[in-house]
């Protein structure tokens, strides 16, 4: 946490652990001891599964990391990979067996202050990649709620905005702890994300890469994991989903959070049948006829009340695809009625942070395309860029056709001076009011 105005201190060094299991295997496999318990978010798609690697780390690291320094948390003694701060760590693994996809299951340990989405002290970014592949994971996360704190997961950074915590399976149980100098108080503050994700991957060899952007001092900020499996399928994965079952996580993908999750890596499983699914509901992403809309704000000053109604709702559903053109008239008409109309619809959209369903599952299918990263998945990408209705969805969905290109993204904008950049936005790219800070949230575990 970053409070330049404030002066802080650290009572403690940080360290952390947990632990996991993977369903349908048993013994340990090469690099360590047996996972022991389920990831909460275990993606679902069947297939025999070979375990290639497993480490709790609670003997040793092993050769394959790049990194072997090894800690143990305050409370329980779990020990852990890390602590680590701003950088990537690596687990390579050779001579790995044929193969179509490969799921990764482990636990993340945040540790003290992550102030996540926050546009002074933020973002705070960690992320989880596969060397010439896709990036699986790229999210803030939030330990506290001090300032307002918001964080993306478990949607992508920049779009995504959750409570702090969201998603995570333990809160506030390592014994990491913080000195808040304005409050003269210590407060615990740590968190447990237990994941699961999978990709596409054939190559005989497989580096996974694990990184953080944005912290601050080891003793201020850190992570670390444990509890590592890797395990690979040859299993046509996408057999197992037909029209129903992908309309049902379609579904899913723009509903609450962790359902959006869990929903993602289903469909990255399912390949190039979730991608032509997706390609069949590009309409529902077109802007809307222009003529339409025009008829729409026209009615919002019709002689009857009804029409007026019935105008407002209809151009409140369209949601951000219309706000362009509604502030447009709202800074020309003579009307009132029109004005205040607009006016109404405009804040609606500014109040609801988590923005329209459709346009939420089309960020997190974006996510989904990327990941697949097939030309059909391409194609879909290709058509978002160009006729989504909002600029985040046309601007988030270029970003990945470049990165799929060139295997690069766009450097982390830090703000400067007091401006928010990193402030919490509509799906129309607005900037939302920050909340005001609350010392009584400081690392409260809900």
């Amino acid at each position: 946490m970053r409070a330049p105005r404030r002066p802080k201190e650290l009572l403690l060094y940080a360290l952390s652990v947990l632990a996991l299991s993977i369903p349908g295997t048993a013994g340990s496999a090469p690099g360590g001891s047996a996972p022991t318990k389920p990831a909460t978010t275990q993606p679902a798609a069947e297939g025999k599964w070979e375990v290639v690697y497993s480490n709790d780390f609670q003997d040793k690291v092993g050769h394959q990391w790049s990194r072997d320094n090894a800690e143990t948390t305050p409370k329980e003694s779990r020990r852990f990979l890390g602590p680590f701060g701003n950088d990537k760590v690596s687990l390579l693994l050779a001579d790995v067996p044929d193969h179509k996809y490969v799921r990764v299951t482990f636990e993340v340990f945040l540790l003290r202050s992550w102030d996540g989405n926050h546009f002074r002290s933020g973002p705070d970014l960690w992320e989880f990649s596969v060397e010439k592949g896709p990036t699986l994971i790229r999210s803030t996360f939030s330990n506290h709620a001090a300032q307002g704190n918001r964080q993306s997961f478990p949607d992508s950074y920049p779009w995504g905005d959750h409570p702090h915590l969201t998603g995570a399976a333990e809160k506030n149980t390592l014994g990491y702890t913080y000195y808040f100098g304005s409050i003269e108080a210590e407060r615990e503050c740590d968190s447990v994300y237990r994941l699961s994700v999978l990709a596409p991957h054939t190559a005989g060899s497989l580096r996974l890469n694990f990184a953080a952007f944005g912290l601050e001092e080891l003793d201020n900020e850190s992570w670390g994991i444990k509890s590592v499996t890797v395990e690979v399928t040859s299993s046509n994965l996408a057999a197992n989903y037909d029209d129903r079952r992908l309309t049902k996580l379609w579904t899913d993908l723009g509903g609450e959070a962790m359902a959006g999750f869990a929903s993602t890596w289903e469909l990255v499983a399912a390949g190039d049948k979730a991608a032509a699914f997706m390609k069949d509901h590009v309409a529902d992403a077109s802007l809307p006829e222009d003529a339409r809309v025009k008829q729409l704000i026209a009615e919002l000053d019709d002689a009857k009340l009804a029409v007026r109604e019935s105008a407002s709702k209809e151009l409140a559903k369209l949601g951000p695809a219309v706000a362009t053109a509604l502030r447009k008239v709202m800074e020309t008409t003579k009307s009132e009625e029109v004005r205040g109309r607009i006016q109404e619809i405009l804040g609606a959209m500014g109040r609801q942070r988590g923005g329209d369903p459709s346009i939420i599952r089309w960020m997190r299918a974006i996510r989904v395309l990327e990941i697949i990263g097939s030309d059909k998945a391409k194609e879909v990408l290709k058509v978002l860029a160009e006729k989504a209705p909002a600029m985040r969805v046309r601007e988030a969905a270029a970003e990945s056709l470049s990165y799929l290109r060139t295997g690069e993204r766009k450097p982390l904008a830090k703000p400067t001076g007091d401006a928010p950049a990193d402030q919490p936005v509509d799906q129309d790219g607005q900037q939302q009011p920050q909340q005001v800070e609350d010392i009584s949230l400081l690392c409260l575990p809900f």
